[in-house]
């Protein structure tokens, strides 16, 4: 973390920012610091599991640009120094505007889901860079990394082997829909966290946002109210199950990656292992 805060506050100097009291508000795969007194969070790339590495973050800086500029409801990259994307020491920087999420305010789903809607109407027009559909092939390279046991690699295996994605037009996605990747700003959510941006099916973000109710904690009535302002009943459960298939598939790899430092994840791993025995 402390490698992450230095690179962060020298870069921030570098481009005229001088911050007097860097704050860190987040330490997973991606640390956050706020760059006080300035409105500028630094996100710092500092592992390659679902963290912003450079590809990934150059076509995020320019999408995001994009659907600031057209009214969409997100945190945009910073206007008081280049946002980058910019490699340091094997760690990805990108300075974003800071907004504060304000926890005390309720989060409304339907207005999120609302906000998504927009970011898919308009990123339909973007055609700068982005990064091809990742999914699949993240699902492949995560699975000799994970710490997981063989029978465990071999359940994820056999449920790759199994899922046959269904060739869909190719748009701008958000990449990890999920309503927490929303702040609570004053006037409604913000949608953050733009670390996997991609083209691909918008059936990809439909099952990201809905997993969670369909697979993880569910049914969670906050998600159903998100996912039908954004999505309608454009999609059948069916039409969603393989790339919730694979959004869980990669879930389990993740935890498992992060099982060495954040041993609490074995309990959330164990459950969305046994969901996908289930449908074995």
């Amino acid at each position: 973390m402390n490698r992450a805060v230095s690179a962060a506050v020298a870069l921030a100097r570098e481009h005229g920012l001088d911050p007097e009291r860097p704050v860190v508000i987040g330490d997973r795969q991606v640390v956050l610091v706020h760059l006080a007194p300035a409105p500028v969070l630094a996100r710092v790339g500092v592992e390659d599991v679902f963290g912003p590495r450079l590809d990934w973050q150059r076509g995020a800086v320019s999408f995001v640009r994009y659907l600031a500029d057209g009214g969409a409801p997100v945190v945009p990259p910073s206007e008081l120094l280049p946002p980058g994307p910019f490699e340091v020491e094997g760690m990805v920087v990108s300075f974003w505007r800071f907004v504060e999420d304000r926890q005390e305010l309720p989060l409304d789903p339907r207005v999120a889901g609302e906000g998504l809607r927009r970011i898919h109407e308009l990123g339909l027009a973007y055609d700068g860079e982005l990064a091809a559909f990742w999914p699949p092939s993240e699902a492949e390279a995560l699975i000799e990394r994970a710490a997981l046991t063989d029978a465990e690699r071999e359940l994820l295996r056999r449920t790759i082997d199994r899922i046959a994605l269904p060739e869909r037009p190719r748009q701008p996605l958000h990449g990890d829909a999920h309503i927490w990747n929303c702040v609570r700003a004053p006037d409604g959510p913000l949608w953050i966290d733009f670390d996997e941006p991609c083209r691909g099916p918008l059936e990809w973000d439909a099952a990201t946002m809905i997993e969670s109710s369909l697979v993880s904690f569910g049914p969670f009535e906050q998600v159903d109210q998100a996912y039908e302002a954004a999505f309608g009943d454009r999609f059948t459960r069916d039409e969603l199950a393989p790339f919730v298939e694979l959004r869980v598939v990669l879930i389990a790899e993740w935890l498992g990656c992060h099982l060495p430092r954040y041993p609490a994840a074995r309990e959330e791993l164990d459950r969305i292992l046994a969901w996908l025995r289930a449908l074995e």
